[in-house]
C-alpha cells in the first residue's frame, strides 16, 4: 500500500491501485497429524490497511491430497492481536465447503484461534471445527475458501 504526505492529492485510480495489489503467501495448512496438499493446491493472498488485515485462503484438493486427523489450522499471514483483546473480535469471517461428489455445500464462521491461525467451524456445530471427516468426508477436487478480516498486532 502506497504511503500518503500531506498535501498529496488522492484520486479514485490512486486508490484503487492500492485495493487491488494483494500480497500473496502460502498458508500452512496444519492438524495433530498434519494434512499434505500433495498435488492440490493451496493458495493465500491478504491486504492490509494499517492494521487491519483481510485474507482469503483457497484449497483445491488433489488425488494425492491427505487430510490429516483433527480440527484443521491454516496459518495467518500477518501476526495478530491475542484472540479476547477488545479489538479483537474472534470472529473473523466465513468459510465455504464444495462437496464435490455429491455436489453440495458446507459453510460456517472462520474463527481466530491464536496470534498466527484460523480454524473453520460449522453452522451446525459451532463448538466443532473442520475436519477430514467433518462436516463432510474431503476427497478429489473437494474445494474449501475462505475470508477473514482481523486486527495485526
Amino acid at each position: 500500500m502506497a504511503k500518503y504526505l500531506a498535501g498529496d492529492i488522492l484520486t479514485a485510480a490512486l486508490l484503487e491501485d492500492d485495493v487491488d495489489d494483494w500480497d500473496t503467501y502460502v498458508p500452512a495448512w496444519t492438524a495433530s497429524v498434519n494434512p499434505a496438499i500433495g498435488n492440490g493446491t493451496l493458495t493465500g493472498r491478504y491486504k492490509q490497511f494499517g492494521k487491519i488485515v483481510v485474507v482469503d485462503v483457497g484449497m483445491l484438493a488433489g488425488t494425492t491430497t491427505t487430510f490429516g486427523t483433527s480440527q484443521w489450522f491454516f496459518s495467518l499471514p500477518v501476526t495478530a492481536l491475542q484472540p479476547g483483546h477488545p479489538l479483537n473480535d474472534p470472529y473473523m469471517g466465513h468459510w465455504h465447503g464444495w462437496d464435490n461428489s455429491l455436489t453440495q455445500h458446507r459453510m460456517g464462521p472462520v474463527i481466530l484461534t491464536g496470534t498466527t491461525t484460523m480454524s473453520f467451524h460449522t453452522h451446525a456445530d459451532p463448538a466443532a471445527g473442520v475436519t477430514s471427516a467433518a462436516p463432510m468426508t474431503w476427497a478429489t477436487s473437494d474445494r474449501l475458501t475462505a475470508r477473514g478480516l482481523y486486527h495485526a498486532a
